[in-house]
């Protein structure tokens, strides 16, 4: 079991509570990866006792900061042929362990379920929060639900993996923005081979805050994190923010309706949300779209006139924003992109066509 932390020391008592009291499990080993705490995280690692046949092992992961660099490094410190994921600010279930057994019978990588409580609710201990998500001994086989799908999503709170599939899938991409690691891992996944697999019944606990402008900035997030992916892997023409222009404008349109409502009745945090959303696809640096037309531009500048090399540029332009937005040293930006974007033959042909591409034509 692998529990990435950053200041967790107020969260992961409960989480840890939701793991020695599992039902019907084998015996297990946690692996707690920190990564970058300035809290007291080694003194709950410490005082935690852990019943027969469970293990806590404490692994430090302070190179980059990131959940994605965390898990990594718990990867490379597992014994185990299977690895299951959580995080340290949920619960999950009483079955948990049992279940995500259960599901590496059916795939080699799966998902679980997510039940979103109020973060209030966890005060009530774990075994109330337990209640609110109908935490069951009862088996349902995994489903695929998620064939065909462009975008898959995995939970990265929430998952499991055998040893092999994290190898041949490459782990987690470090360089990607905070809260998008997992969808890119799911999509990879896919590509290698893993189809997207759902267990409905290894539940969490997922602890959502009810502050807005702490939601608006996730949904910001998972944005940005989706216009990358759609540039990387070529994507756009199956993304539901293909055309983000008419969802700004039908944004225009929920604002003035929000308007006409009795003011106790108005959020104008949604539209905002909304807002900021489709401006993050279609306007930030971050966004495909934007890459597209500053190297496009950049081919009219050089009097090439669009017909610069068409893989190049944008990994130029990604390794730039990717450097930028997660402050990743950059030759770690260079070998995780490049691991993702195989298509190119060699390295070496691959600085040879970009040296080619910025020289301009006489």
């Amino acid at each position: 079991m692998v529990i990435p932390c950053f200041n967790a020391a107020p969260t992961l008592p409960m989480q840890l509570e939701a793991l020695f009291t599992q039902e019907d499990a084998p015996s297990f080993e946690i692996i707690v990866a920190d990564n970058r705490s300035t809290d007291d995280l080694d003194a709950v690692i410490a005082v935690a006792v852990p019943p027969p046949g469970v293990q806590v092992r404490f692994v430090r992961a302070d190179a980059i900061a990131g959940a994605g660099y965390a898990r990594n490094v718990a990867m490379a410190a597992a014994r185990a042929d299977r690895l299951m994921f959580c995080d340290a600010d949920d619960v999950v279930s009483r079955w948990w362990v049992a279940h995500g057994i259960q599901a590496f019978r059916d795939a080699e990588v799966w998902s679980g379920s997510c039940h979103p409580v109020p973060d209030a609710a966890f005060d009530g201990g774990v075994d109330a929060v337990r209640a609110l998500i109908d935490d069951s001994p009862d088996w349902l086989p995994s489903v695929r639900e998620q064939e065909g799908t462009a975008f898959p999503i995995l939970m990265g709170g929430d998952f499991g993996a055998t040893a092999e599939a994290l190898r041949r899938i490459g782990g987690f991409d470090v360089t990607i923005p905070a809260g998008g690691e997992d969808n890119d891992f799911a999509v990879r996944a896919v590509r290698a081979g893993y189809p997207a697999v759902s267990c409905k019944v290894a539940r969490i606990a997922y602890r959502q805050r009810r502050e807005p402008r702490a939601r608006a900035r996730e949904a910001v997030r998972a944005a940005r994190t989706h216009a990358l992916l759609a540039n990387r892997f070529g994507l756009w023409d199956r993304s539901h923010f293909r055309n983000w222009p008419s969802a700004l404008a039908r944004t225009g349109a929920a604002a003035g309706r929000m308007a006409l409502r009795p003011r106790a009745e108005q959020d104008w945090w949604a539209v905002g949300t909304r807002a900021a959303v489709a401006a993050a696809v279609g306007f930030d640096p971050r966004s495909a779209r934007f890459i597209r037309a500053q190297y496009v531009s950049l081919a009219h500048a050089l009097g090439r006139d669009r017909d610069l090399d068409a893989r190049v540029l944008p990994v130029l332009w990604e390794l730039a924003i990717r450097a930028r937005a997660t402050g990743v040293p950059w030759w770690e930006t260079v070998r995780m992109t490049w691991r993702a974007r195989r298509g190119a033959p060699t390295m070496k042909a691959w600085g040879y066509r970009t040296a080619l591409a910025l020289i301009p034509r006489r």
